[in-house]
Order: C-alpha cells, then structure tokens, then sequence
C-alpha cells in the first residue's frame, strides 16, 4: 500500500514561527498556522491526553515551527517578495 500525504495548503518550516508570523503581518501578508500541536486540534496543556513530547519529539517540533503559505492570494508577487527576503528564517531540509 502506497499512503499520499497531501496538504489542504501548502507549508513549510521556520526555525522562528513567532517572529516569521509577526514580520508577515507587518507586510500583510495572510500566512497561517494550521498545525500548532502535536495532537491536532487540542491546544494547551496536553497532560489530559497523556502525551509525553519527549516521547514525540518531531510532531513536537513541526507542530512549533510549520507554517502556511495562503492558497489565493491578491497578488502572489508580494508572497513570493516576502518569501525571498526573509528566506534565512526557513529551515533548510
């Protein structure tokens, strides 16, 4: 059995999610955060879940450092511009 991961959008990593969102929001523009947990969609204290990050250490780092890039942008020049400029803040694969 082949399994196809595929995203509803598109994503990617930083090694600062707080500052990258911060900066697009400055330059408007509309990134998301669709993954902010390891165990989707509960946020907070995961302790009710007894889930152990250390346990889980790559859910634990993706869902802190993956971001969304917008499906239909107004102009994907200024997207792409601002991507560009702040390429030092993606993690390298």
């Amino acid at each position: 059995m082949i399994a196809i991961l595929f995203a509803l959008k598109p994503y990617f990593l930083v090694n600062n999610r707080d500052e990258f969102m911060y900066l697009a929001e400055q330059h408007r523009i509309a990134l998301g955060e669709w993954s902010t947990s390891p165990l989707h969609s509960v946020e907070g204290d995961l302790s009710a879940w007894q889930f152990d990050a250390e346990q889980y250490p790559v859910a634990t780092y993706l869902a802190s450092h993956v971001v969304n890039l917008p499906t239909t942008p107004k102009d994907i020049n200024r997207v792409l511009q601002f991507l560009e400029r702040y390429e030092g803040f993606v993690v390298n694969s």
